[in-house]
């Protein structure tokens, strides 16, 4: 069965017009969010809205409403610094009398501030940053004074012949400023009997659940945001210590990644694959263009996470090949590789694929270095330096 040769008849469809409009029953089958996931970038205020009706290249393919696969919100209007900065300080005190990210979004919901949920997760981020700042300036701060502190005393100490207790202010500057070499110290158990071991930290919680039973049971309140069930949790949960290498998170989370990219490819050639098989069991009759708008941007999204994969490794120096065959050993991603990246159309092809399906303004559309680019994000969280601190 030759299913690129009859997915290429789809084609010549004519010239698209209003009553070849799809009914919404002809796509019950896909997802409206399945194929564009990505694919957009959603135009800015200064694109003009243009008339998709008479498309080049043979008019191809007919059109269909596209916000059927476009996220449907409208963009939210940014806010100025100022309101940027009240809504931080109103934050801030949330925050410091105990608040979570959900009273965080009732609060916001309550005083109308029309904030997605990552808007809002990046305001309580920049809480915690400014909270950390001020925590490190203060810091500083209390040592300076306990020098200068010191200091005076041992300007009086000195004056009043007192050697001894000058001696002794001398000997706890030089601690505080940790100018003695570390004391070895042997760590034991908490009641000082026995020798240390990774284990329980603090008092030992006895529970009746096993580990197995309050991971399902964790999982499951998160499933359904149980805040009392994961509270009594907590308080059941013995606490661990366990000695890691500082490279675990990092290597884990490359791990995560390619899992993510793999899932990602095999979703695009699935799509992919059903469109051809569609075409083909239909003799290659195409009427509404679906068909060939699914081959176009899965195809294209394909390449793109193709190459983006590639490209992370190259910038990053990680073997992207041996992170794909330690967490994937099936066979259809190496054939969608071999088969899918032939004959993949150009930005402008899809582009104009999704103007004769709609009479919407496309935007830009995604490229390799953009998924190069989100993966090297995520990557970096993980890989930051721990911020040095000065010496108690």
């Amino acid at each position: 069965m030759d299913v690129r040769r009859e997915a290429h008849q789809i084609h010549d469809l004519g010239e698209p017009g209003s009553r070849h409009m799809p009914q919404p029953r002809q796509f019950c089958l896909i997802r409206h969010d399945t194929v564009a996931d990505q694919l957009v970038k959603p135009n800015s205020q200064g694109h003009q809205t243009r008339d998709a009706g008479n498309t080049p290249s043979g008019g191809r393919g007919r059109r269909f409403a596209l916000s059927q696969l476009l996220p449907r919100a409208s963009p939210l209007p940014k806010s100025d610094k100022a309101t940027v900065l009240s809504r931080i300080q109103d934050l801030t005190k949330l925050v410091l009398a105990g608040a979570e990210f959900s009273d965080i979004r009732q609060y916001a919901a309550e005083r109308d501030w029309k904030l997605s949920e990552r808007q809002l997760r990046r305001y309580q981020e920049m809480v915690y940053e400014k909270l950390a700042e001020s925590t490190q300036r203060n810091r500083d701060q209390l040592l300076g004074r306990h020098l200068m502190q010191r200091r005076a005393l041992y300007a009086r100490a000195v004056k009043a012949s007192d050697f001894r207790a000058a001696l002794m202010i001398l000997k706890d500057e030089a601690e505080l400023e940790a100018l003695y070499p570390p004391t070895k110290i042997a760590p034991t158990s908490p009641d000082g009997t026995l020798p240390y071991t990774p284990g329980f930290v603090g008092p030992k919680v006895e529970s009746a659940l096993t580990r197995r039973q309050r991971v399902v049971k964790r999982i499951n309140a998160l499933a359904n945001k149980d805040r009392e069930e994961l509270k009594l949790l907590r308080q059941v949960t013995p606490k661990q210590m366990y000695l890691l290498r500082d490279t675990m998170l990092p290597e884990q989370m490359l791990y995560v990644l390619a899992l993510q990219h793999i899932t990602e490819q095999l979703d695009r050639a699935g799509m992919y694959l059903f469109a051809s098989w569609s075409a083909t069991i239909h003799g290659g009759e195409d009427p509404d263009g679906f068909l060939e708008f699914l081959l176009a941007t899965n195809s294209y999204l394909f390449k793109v996470g193709h190459d983006g994969w590639k490209l992370f490794g190259e910038q990053t120096k990680v073997n992207t090949d041996w992170l794909i065959h330690s967490n994937y050993r099936g066979a259809l991603l190496a054939i969608a590789n071999e088969n899918l990246l032939k004959d993949v159309p150009d930005a402008d092809y899809v582009r104009h694929v999704m103007a004769s399906h709609s009479n919407e303004p496309v935007g830009e559309l995604t490229t390799a270095e953009a998924e190069a680019k989100r993966w090297r994000q995520m990557f970096r969280k993980v890989c930051r330096e721990p911020k040095s601190r000065p010496p108690v």
